[in-house]
């Protein structure tokens, strides 16, 4: 782990003195000789990291590295928040010239540091390993191999083949960690001349698919309450007669285990040794402590952390803080994945490799920590990307408890009577001193009246502040959050998503200027001030505000073009613009995601200089005669879209219009919401190739779409609110191969829907809503047996009759396994 975090402070203070030379002045230097003895200073880490395990003294030693590297990130970090302030001030201003003499003070300090713990790990016998000094390792390597396995590989062996086709094996390998492992065992099996069968289990789906690419592999999910009752019970061998409080008891203390069968088998081996009912509650009172620890039971099993530890311990140094980074969220919280990623990358947890960006990077270590069953999957997108993750209740104790070992993260916990208590860990939490502490998650209960414990109110060397709070808490005033902004200078992450909070953001946020993240998602804030335009590093600003159903506006100074570092920017879906009749965008070169454009509001030829968008939606378009000025051919930005979303008024948009719109769509664009009056679809051909989700509203089509639509290859997402003016709908023979969701409202005038045989063989979902005319559903979806979800709503009580059960039409959707009627006021 120091690793990592020496190597963030290595990329970060490399960035600083590539982006903020001006700044550093003289002090550059001194930066530049620091970076040198940190680069040295990683080279005695590698070899130090793996020795760790051997002596507390090594361990102590890595931990004053990590240390180090943290306190070379401030110093650098702090001395350009102190210079940037005193903007336009001479160099030779007593102020500055303090500051310049203090951040080489302390700079010399840090050196000497790393002096005295390079000597001392030469005298411990650790020595530097550098790029592609590799031969310890090799050495070590081959000793392994010899241990192995002492014996040359033959191809021709005689006498035995007689025997080798008679026999017939199966050989288990269990919980095989690397490639390199399995390299070891490979010579002792004669795959492909024998019968035999090999059955490996890994943590790590890549080792799998290293033994054998075309190998069946089977991906064990957690067990359900009924399949991790059953084991528990097979475990603990309850007592002869016992009655169902023992099961009820047992039955609750099994669902803590989250359907995880190493921790059912520590729960089930500790309760076998238990006789009484009073021994079992006990056990129960206790769930938590004894599946950690594994008490009464550590000999067999070690405890449920040791286990999941070394899946930890295996990890790349480069993926051990992208993991402890999920400790901020709650238990059972489903992550956002693209909220996450990009909070990496904002923290330099993560960076760009070699061509590769940063958020893609971010993206393969995420995948690569779902392979190796850290990181669960909640939900996927259309394009098979992870939408949602979540960490399983026992791998969230594990994250805090490195994380507090690690002091790399700290969560707490504030109750109604504003007493922090921390986050729940599977080891007694380390000491760490609060100011010194990196990253902050707070939950916040009901009725709390502040929102920062004043025992972390002085941390200011925190990186990321997250807040997560109750349903029922109340409006909170800014009062509360000053610390944030008096204390938290060095912020990179300020996570204030759905709070409610007053409307008004204060100037005082013109002092993180080291802030990359700000979420204000879903939040009571409505204004911005000026003084926002200090934050020129932004990565990342969500102003998406909560504005009651469009009943408010949000309103925004016109500086967000300062900030050209910005790669995601989300503008609110009503705003005004203090300052200026337009809004500015045109020097946000580096934007990938821009949503909530107002045309308005907007100098829309100002997108034409964004040609690295991948992401795009505009609303209140006059005509699209307006758009033509960033997509008439060749476009300079639909090259590089693969997601649009237009909302456009006035006259209709022409066939010719949306073919040119879709000729120079993106190979990858998959991603279309149009909403504008439509003269008529061009033929399928026409459309993206690899479009899969649409939506179309407002189209008011006169011709059926579905025809057309229905040809599309990869379509899964098919969105129509008022689109069709027609009175009949088919879906013919094999249309519609892919698509999974559907969903149909206001057709004033549609009477009939025929779906033919082998229509939507793939669909999961269909809603129907607001279709008054349409007088029962097609006898063809009786057909569609893949079926799982029926949702009609605001539909005549004649056409919801015939649905329910007995009903005339109950035959068409007997096979579904949800099933639901809404009237305008009920549901059946």
């Amino acid at each position: 782990m120091a690793e990592a975090i020496l190597f963030c402070a290595l990329e970060r203070i490399g960035d600083l003195l590539i982006q903020q030379a001006d700044f550093l002045g003289k002090v550059g230097d001194d930066v530049q000789l620091l970076q040198t003895e940190l680069r040295r200073m990683q080279c005695f880490l590698k070899d130090a990291s793996a020795r760790q395990e051997e002596d507390q003294k090594i361990r102590n030693w890595v931990a004053e590295i990590r240390d180090v590297a943290y306190d070379a990130e401030d110093v650098v970090e702090s001395y350009i928040l102190k210079v940037v302030f005193r903007r336009g001030r001479s160099i030779h201003t007593i102020g500055n010239m303090l500051a310049t003499w203090e951040v080489g003070s302390e700079i010399e300090d840090i050196k000497a540091k790393i002096s005295n713990l390079t000597r001392s790990l030469e005298t411990y016998g650790i020595r530097p390993i550098r790029e592609g000094d590799d031969s310890r390792f090799a050495y070590e390597g081959r000793q392994q191999l010899r241990r192995t396995y002492s014996h040359l590989v033959e191809d021709d062996v005689v006498g035995l083949e007689d025997k080798t086709k008679e026999l017939k094996c199966l050989v288990i390998l269990d919980d095989l960690w690397t490639m390199q492992a399995w390299n070891s065992l490979r010579p002792a099996f004669p795959i492909g001349k024998s019968r035999s069968k090999i059955l490996l289990t890994t943590r790590n789906k890549d080792v799998a698919t290293y033994v054998d690419p075309k190998a069946l592999i089977h991906e064990v999910q957690c067990l359900t309450e009924e399949m991790s009752w059953e084991l528990l019970q097979k475990k603990a061998m309850l007592p002869g007669g016992h009655d169902f409080t023992w099961e009820r008891l047992g039955m609750k203390m099994v669902r803590h285990c989250g359907g995880l069968p190493v921790a059912i088998i520590v729960l089930g081996g500790l309760l076998a040794t238990k006789h009484t009912l009073k021994d079992w509650e006990m056990v129960y009172r206790n769930i938590n402590s004894y599946l950690r620890r594994g008490k009464g039971h550590e000999q067999e099993f070690g405890g449920v952390s040791e286990v999941l530890a070394s899946s930890y311990y295996d990890l790349p140094y480069q993926l051990k803080p992208c993991f402890l980074y999920l400790g901020h969220f709650p238990e059972d919280f489903e992550i956002p994945t693209k909220k996450l990623m990009r909070m990496w990358v904002a923290e330099g947890i993560v960076s760009s490799v070699q061509g590769e960006t940063a958020e893609d990077v971010a993206e393969r270590y995420l995948d690569e920590l779902i392979e190796r069953c850290m990181v669960q999957v909640g939900r996927r997108n259309f394009i098979g990307r992870v939408k949602t993750c979540r960490l399983h209740d026992l791998m969230r104790d594990l994250c805090l408890s490195k994380a507090k070992e690690e002091n790399f993260l700290q969560a707490t916990h504030l109750r109604h009577k504003n007493d922090p208590v921390a986050a729940s860990s599977s080891m007694v939490p380390i000491v760490t001193p609060m100011a010194k502490i990196r990253r902050l998650a707070i939950y916040l209960d009901e009725g709390v009246n502040r929102c920062i414990s004043s025992e972390y109110e002085k941390s200011s060397h925190l990186r990321s502040l997250l807040f997560f709070y109750a349903k029922e808490v109340g409006m909170i005033n800014w009062e509360q959050l000053k610390p944030v902004f008096n204390n938290f200078k060095l912020l990179r992450v300020l996570d204030l998503e759905g709070f409610k909070i007053t409307e008004h953001l204060p100037k005082a946020i013109r002092k993180l200027v080291h802030l990359r993240y700000l979420n204000l998602r879903n939040s009571k804030v409505r204004v911005l001030p000026s003084s926002i335009g200090n934050l020129v590093c932004l990565h990342n600003l969500d102003l998406s505000f909560d504005l009651l159903d469009g009943l408010q506006r949000g309103e925004i100074p016109n500086v967000i073009w300062k900030m050209e570092q910005l790669s995601h920017l989300y503008l609110p879906k009503s705003f005004t613009i203090n300052g200026a009749d337009k809004l500015r965008l045109d020097s946000l070169n580096n934007l990938k995601t821009l949503r909530n454009v107002d045309a308005r509001k907007c100098c829309i030829k100002d997108l034409v200089k964004l040609t690295n968008l991948s992401k795009l939606g505009m609303h209140s378009v006059k005509s699209y005669e307006e758009l033509k000025v960033i997509l008439k051919h060749p476009s300079p930005i639909l090259n590089s879209l693969w997601l649009l979303s237009l909302q456009i008024w006035g006259e209709r948009v022409e066939e010719k219009d949306l073919r040119q719109l879709f000729s120079d769509c993106h190979h990858d664009f998959y991603r279309l919401s149009l909403g504008a009056a439509l003269s008529k679809l061009p033929e399928y051909n026409s459309f993206p190739p690899n479009l899969i989700k649409l939506t179309l509203w407002g189209s008011r089509l006169v011709e059926d779409p579905m025809p057309t639509l229905g040809k599309l290859p990869h379509l899964q997402f098919l969105r129509l609110p008022h689109t069709y003016f027609g009175k009949e709908i088919v879906c013919l023979t094999e249309s519609f191969p892919r698509l999974k969701y559907l969903f149909i409202s206001n057709f004033p005038k549609l009477e009939k829907w025929k779906i033919y045989d082998t229509a939507m063989p793939s669909l999961l979902e269909l809603q129907i809503r607001r279709c008054e005319q349409l007088k029962k559903l097609p006898d063809g979806l009786r057909l569609v047996t893949t079926l799982r979800e029926l949702e009609i709503i605001e539909m005549p009580n004649g056409f919801l009759n015939r649905l329910k059960v007995g009903g005339e039409d109950f035959y068409k959707v007997q096979q579904v396994h949800s099933i639901k009627l809404w009237a305008r006021s009920s549901c059946f």
